[in-house]
């Protein structure tokens, strides 16, 4: 058996190997070319179509041997063959074409759909809906992820191969010959692709073979899932995936956390913080999937130890340690005392907070209970419970916090934590019919006592890392950004000074007696060559450019801005946050955390498909009576969005006489394009008119449009833009909430001029 194996590997491998050269030369004849351009950094035109040679290659040796043998579960490899194909096609498509964003999305769960309904079995434990669901987010999220993999010359193929091969074993484990064959067939598929795309790549995967290699495995976790016995054993495909699922969630939450797409390219990923350590290309391949190796083995292993309870802390060491590894990666390992002291407390809060409660529960007779669980019992439930407030923290952003902000911000966003914990725990406890598997009571004073115990230890870390801060014993690296034509003159520099190390400034005038850095265009590599996070705004009246680039440009992701009292005026409409100096303030282009973020998306959706159904009877008969009285007419319109972007418009424009003009708006509430409460809509023209005319205009596209907003009371341009800024400077999640609710009765769009716009 070990020779059939053996076989598909190598058959894949020379079957790859032989068809590569002549897909080159078809790239190179037709043009099928990847060129450098944006965040592509590969320095010359390369051939795509390495997608085309791995499916040719592995489609041909997967059939041969699904008509030469009499495998079980024919059907489901069926599926994966299937929608393989699909995704390559819709890869391929889009690496010529470049789909849009949903295009491709549905693309995928069009393949996604078709693998499973080819499934032959499903976990008992998940009602089909469920099923369905998860698979098709699952899928989904693992294509992506090792899309986005597909950056560096021979990281996508390195992975995936490794992760190949763990399946590979598993399958085999588990007496599953067909699926085991399939994974070594991509791991053959994997190692011929190396062979040309190694530093320097003289072909490319693009998408649609880095989606093939990400649907084919993504599939085979679902078949794992769905074979395995009980939950524990179906945890091996996590941690063999591990990588691509942590650089997914990394990308994800710092690009949310920066009001980007998910979907728009930048420098963010794993690979390039480690290459900010000043690591080659080469070297961070290599030490990126030596991890890979390590990971993929433990999650073999993880198969081996059977139901044991190492198999459960095995996992929950891992994600202890990838949630660690991805708060320092996202801090690009400036501050890795000060993190690990933190975690460490956090930890020990959970622990401590979680055997009071034991005591409190089962040995104070306060609460009722049935049966008492020896404490020795608990610990692989404590361990899961560790790994989730951890990676809970990290995710939602309390290791972000910086050394100027006061203590009531860290109690603030630890509350925030735990109320959200709280409702995530309640709502993972709950089961329909049954109700909550635990009380309300014990919830609630699992909470309390965590809430107590980890602010006593934030106190007291707080209280260590400002004292030294404060007290001069840490002075952190800061530099001067002067973007004016020259220097306030009440610059508190003295002040800065005794706080920081200032080593220098950017900029084009030296008028503080210290050393020139380089220009703005150059803060990124000036911050990763000195190793620096802190940056010191110098504003005055002169200084009203455009400061997004500035704010964008930091290497490092926990960069904080800073300025003087002299600096408030000009930053109208940012965020300006108190720190524990009444002096010194941090300010922000970032008007919504991650979360409220993500619920104010949600809200939007869940209101532009309301607003839209109800109005729906009137839209279609208004929509037939024009058509019928040849009035009907669609145009384009372009407002400017979040961020300085273009969003282009599908408008319906109707005869005067039409009650229904704009509510063509909502179907841009529900595409992400404004929101349902924010500033006024801008469009193009106007934008070009009063970027000039109004001092600091750029600072009104910092939040979202939206069809209602204070903005819209306004007489004058001026005015709309001070209303903005003023709504700007509170906005916040349940503040939108409250004023949205107020327009619902009526549910008008915002009225923009009615003039075709270019």
């Amino acid at each position: 058996m070990s020779l059939f194996y053996l076989s598909a590997f190598l058959i894949s491998f020379v079957a790859v190997f032989l068809i590569i050269p002549p897909t080159k030369k078809w790239a190179l004849k037709a043009g099928f070319m990847d060129v450098p351009a944006g965040v592509k950094d590969h320095g010359k035109p390369t051939p795509l179509g390495g997608g085309v040679a791995v499916m040719t290659g592995s489609v041909i040796v997967l059939l041969i041997l699904i008509f030469l043998f009499d495998f079980p579960y024919s059907k489901t490899a069926v599926g994966i063959l299937s929608g393989t194909v699909l995704i390559v096609f819709i890869g391929l498509y889009d690496d010529y074409y470049e789909m849009g964003a949903m295009g491709k999305m549905f693309g995928q769960v069009i393949a996604a759909l078709i693998f499973l309904t080819f499934v032959e079995n499903r976990p008992p434990i998940l009602s089909t809906a469920a099923f369905y669901v998860l698979s098709v987010l699952w899928i989904i999220g693992l294509q992506n992820a090792i899309n986005f993999i597909d950056n560096l010359d021979g990281l996508c193929g390195g992975i995936s191969l490794a992760i190949a091969v763990g399946f590979g074993v598993l399958f085999i484990l588990k007496g599953m010959p067909l699926f085991a064959a399939i994974s070594f067939i991509l791991a053959g598929s994997a190692l011929a692709f190396l062979r040309y795309n190694l530093s320097p790549a003289s072909i490319f995967l693009g998408d649609g073979g880095s989606l093939l290699f990400g649907f084919a495995l993504a599939a085979l976790g679902i078949v794992h899932l769905n074979t395995s016995k009980n939950m524990t054993a179906a945890l091996s495909p996590v941690l063999i995936m591990a990588f691509p699922i942590f650089d997914m969630t990394l990308v994800t939450i710092t690009r949310l956390n920066k009001g980007r797409k998910v979907y728009i390219a930048s420098k963010d990923h794993a690979w390039d913080m480690i290459r900010g350590l000043g690591m080659t290309r080469q070297a961070t391949v290599l030490t990126i999937v030596v991890i890979n190796i390590i990971l993929v083995g433990s999650g073999v292993a993880l198969f081996f130890m059977g139901e044991s309870p190492y198999q459960i802390l095995t996992v929950v060491a891992f994600a202890l340690l990838l949630a660690f590894i991805g708060t320092q990666l996202y801090k690009n390992f400036l501050y890795i005392r000060d993190s690990v002291k933190t975690i460490i407390g956090d930890i020990a809060a959970v622990n401590l907070a979680f055997i009071i409660y034991y005591l409190i529960k089962y040995h104070s007779g306060i609460l009722e209970y049935s049966v008492v669980v020896p404490l020795e019992t608990l610990a692989v439930p404590l361990a899961w419970i560790n790994a989730f407030w951890i990676i809970l923290y990290a995710a939602i952003g309390f290791y972000d916090i910086s050394y100027e902000d006061p203590l009531k911000k860290h109690i603030a966003m630890l509350f925030k934590s735990i109320l959200a914990g709280g409702i995530i725990f309640i709502l993972a406890n709950y089961q329909p019919g049954t109700g909550l598997q635990i009380s309300i009571i014990s919830i609630l004073l699992f909470l309390s006592l965590l809430f107590s115990i980890n602010v006593l230890f934030r106190a007291l870390l707080y209280w260590d890392l400002t004292a030294r801060f404060r007290y001069a014993a840490v002075k952190l690296n800061a530099v001067i950004v002067n973007p004016g034509s020259n220097a306030s003159s009440g610059f508190p520099l003295e002040l800065f000074a005794k706080r920081y190390n200032l080593i220098g400034y950017i900029g084009n005038h030296n008028l503080y007696d210290l050393e020139n850095l380089g220009q703005l265009d150059d803060i990124s590599d000036i911050l990763s060559l000195k190793k620096t996070a802190r940056i010191i705004l110098d504003m005055d009246e002169s200084s009203c450019p455009d400061l997004v680039d500035i704010f964008k440009s930091a290497f490092y992701m926990e960069t904080v801005y800073l300025c003087g009292p002299g600096a408030y005026p000009y930053l109208n409409g940012l965020k300006i946050y108190r720190t524990n100096h009444k002096d010194v303030k941090i300010i922000s282009i970032r008007h919504f955390g991650l979360f409220p973020q993500l619920l104010k998306r949600i809200m939007d959706i869940a209101l532009g498909l309301i607003s839209i159904t109800a109005v729906m009877p009137f839209i279609a008969f208004g929509l037939i009576k024009d058509a019928l009285n040849k009035k009907l007419s669609f145009n384009d319109i372009q407002i400017v969005s979040a961020g300085v972007r273009q969003a282009r418009l599908r408008r319906y424009s109707t005869s005067p006489v039409s009650s229904l003009r704009g509510w063509w708006l909502l179907l841009a509430v529900i595409k992400g394009d404004i929101s349902y409460y924010g500033v006024t809509i801008t469009t193009v023209d106007e934008y070009k008119s009063l970027m000039n005319a109004i001092p600091g205009y750029w600072r009104k596209f910092l939040v979202r449009p939206g069809l209602f907003g204070p903005g819209y009371s306004g007489s004058s341009p001026e005015e709309r833009f001070a209303l903005d800024l003023a709504y700007m400077e509170n906005a916040s999640f349940l503040g939108d909430l409250k004023m949205m609710l107020k327009h619902l009765l009526g549910l008008k769009p915002a009225k923009i001029r009615e003039e075709k716009y270019a």
